[in-house]
């Protein structure tokens, strides 16, 4: 039932506490960073939505031969 341990443990598999806060602080580091990150895109879909009624609309008023001008500029 109890096996010793071997000599080829893996990394992170060391005595309780051993390298535990670093692993946890850079896990932390890059949840926050990417909550950062899609807190971000959501603002920019915010901003973009409405921005693309306009051009679009704006296209169909001040050019109704070529309607997508101003949509096109927007998505480049």
């Amino acid at each position: 039932m109890n096996e010793p341990q071997s000599s080829d443990t893996k990394v992170g598999e060391g005595e309780p506490g051993e390298e535990a806060p670093a692993n946890h602080w850079h896990l932390l580091r890059d949840v926050l960073a990417f909550q950062v990150k899609l807190a971000l895109d959501g603002i920019r879909d915010l901003l973009l939505s409405p921005l693309s009624i306009i051009a679009v609309l704006a296209g169909v008023i001040a050019s109704p031969r070529k309607p997508d001008r101003y949509f096109r500029r927007l998505m480049h």
